[in-house]
């Protein structure tokens, strides 16, 4: 069954960051191109700075992202394993008592890695889209 796609407005209009989760990162193994636009656009905006995450946190997550591609560029199996080590990493930050991020990225994490699985090509794109969210990220003042 394949799932409908969101409009900008749509995802806009919906106050519920769930169900930005329920949507699909890969459409047919394929990244879903609304994560490096709209839905990444929204979920920095409207998820990420209004729970009190910080570019910084949002950054580092991210650097661990292209730490781990770097391992699977250079063939090394592990990086299967970092990749889901990030799973733990984003709960582990949920209930720290300092440097804690959003229960809502670590739902986001979460089903990010588990939809990648052990596919290269997908994390890749996992990559792409972490990029997007910190290009979108804007903490108002």
């Amino acid at each position: 069954m394949m799932q409908e796609i969101k409009t900008r407005d749509q995802v806009k209009k919906d106050p519920d960051p769930k169900s930005v989760n329920n949507l699909e990162f890969f459409i047919d193994g394929k990244l879903n191109p609304l994560w490096v636009s709209d839905y990444a656009e929204y979920y920095s905006v409207m998820v990420l700075a209004e729970k009190r995450m910080t570019i910084n946190q949002l950054r580092a997550f991210f650097n661990e992202f292209l730490r781990i591609q770097d391992l699977a560029e250079e063939s090394n199996p592990s990086w299967i394993v970092m990749a889901k080590m990030m799973e733990a990493k984003a709960v582990y930050r949920v209930n720290s008592s300092s440097a804690r991020i959003p229960y809502e990225f670590s739902v986001f994490i979460t089903k990010l890695i588990s939809d990648v699985g052990n596919d290269l090509s997908k994390f890749k794109a996992a990559c792409v889209i972490m990029e997007a969210l910190v290009a979108y990220f804007k903490k108002d003042k």
